[in-house]
């Protein structure tokens, strides 16, 4: 394996950046089975920032400062919106990210998180949205029958 080439490269290791920045902003009309998708805003540009790195295991893990960096990159290069679809099982500090979505609300961006994919039983949520500066998004199934 070779760690030093994904050090320097912007590929997604597993593919989830790409598939998010897909729905957000995919083409519109492309055919599927069954009809056509598109992203939801299919018209934006997007700006990528890598913040995930692959480990001698194969694993990926994303470095507190590496995310606040691309952050406040983000807001300097006078981005709109700013998505973080990040999950993991080992929370982070929340003080000096709090801080970098704080400033980053004040220049105008809108930031929104992902509520993740882990859900606990029902009526618990897996990411809290104690700030009033980002936003939690979450899904949920429907009830069979509903």
């Amino acid at each position: 394996m070779n760690l030093a080439g994904d050090w320097l490269s912007p590929r997604d290791a597993n593919g989830h950046g790409t598939w998010c920045a897909g729905a957000a902003a995919g083409n519109r009309g492309v055919p599927m089975a069954g009809g056509k998708a598109s992203g939801m805003a299919p018209a934006a540009r997007l700006a990528m920032y890598k913040v995930f790195w692959m480990n001698k295991d194969g694993d990926t893990f994303a470095d507190e400062s590496d995310i606040i960096a691309a952050v406040n990159q983000a807001v300097a290069d006078g981005v709109d919106v700013i998505s973080l679809s990040l999950g993991g099982v080992n929370p982070m500090d929340t003080y000096f990210d709090d801080i970098a979505f704080l400033n980053a609300n004040l220049a105008g961006v809108f930031v929104a998180f992902a509520a993740g994919n882990d859900g606990p039983p029902q009526g618990f949520r897996t990411l809290d949205n104690y700030a009033p500066f980002y936003l939690t998004v979450g899904a949920t199934p429907l009830p069979e029958g509903a």
